[in-house]
């Protein structure tokens, strides 16, 4: 009996050990085409990511490309807006070169030559290919002396005085000239001839005094010459 037992169990056995071994192999094979999806999932995953990375970095060179392309298109059109400024403003003035220095001064061309002129006009040197020593000059002729001393300023309402100068003197057929010749650095002045519609000068001398009343020629010409000192690089 006991010999039967074991003969039968012996098949019911060998049925789960089938079972098992079935159970065993299955879930192998699912792990592996599990691992396998896994793997193509992420395979798949980082080659999107990477593309869109890629992508991301096309466009920011791309976005690069086109900003650096428009700065040096503003700057080219910068210079050639430059250069235009200063060939128009160039044909306004005279270049007077010091034979015996390397200064080169520059004059409006309205400026007279002589001192025997009644004139308002600025001007300034040139050296080493630097501007500097902006100059302001103011000539006075009459028939009568006035001794110059002050020069007082009323441009569009404010008024800038400036006291004891040093002024020229010199006379012929029947006619006086005055004159002074200095550097100015007042910048609130400059600022203020720069902006001007309207200059009166009052010429304050030992016993008299005179005015002047600028022409919109005139006052024209002293805003150019500033403009035109400040586009080659004159500061004050």
């Amino acid at each position: 009996m006991l010999w039967l037992q074991v003969q039968e169990q012996q098949p019911k056995m060998h049925i789960i050990m089938k079972h098992s071994s079935y159970l065993i192999i299955t879930s192998i094979g699912c792990g592996i085409v599990l691992s396998s999806c896994q793997s193509k999932v992420k395979n798949s995953s980082f080659s999107n990511d990477t593309d869109t990375v890629n992508t991301i970095m096309e466009s920011v060179d791309s976005t690069n490309i086109i900003e650096e392309q428009k700065r040096i298109a503003a700057e080219e059109a910068r210079l050639q807006e430059k250069k235009a400024e200063l060939d128009k403003l160039s044909k306004n003035f005279n270049q007077k070169k010091d034979e015996f220095s390397n200064k080169t001064w520059i004059y409006p061309k309205d400026s007279p030559k002589y001192r025997n002129r009644n004139a308002t006009y600025c001007y300034f040197m040139k050296q080493n290919n630097e501007v500097r020593n902006f100059r302001f000059v103011f000539q006075y002729v009459n028939s009568d002396w006035l001794f110059i001393k002050d020069l007082i300023f009323n441009i569009d309402g404010k008024v800038f005085e400036y006291r004891r100068l040093d002024f020229n003197t010199d006379c012929q057929g029947g006619q006086i000239w005055e004159w002074c010749d200095l550097q100015l650095s007042d910048t609130d002045l400059i600022r203020a001839l720069e902006k001007a519609k309207s200059i009166k000068i009052k010429m304050n001398g030992d016993k008299y005094y005179d005015t002047r009343t600028l022409k919109s020629t005139t006052i024209t010409s002293i805003q150019e010459t500033i403009k035109y000192y400040k586009a080659l690089g004159g500061r004050f």
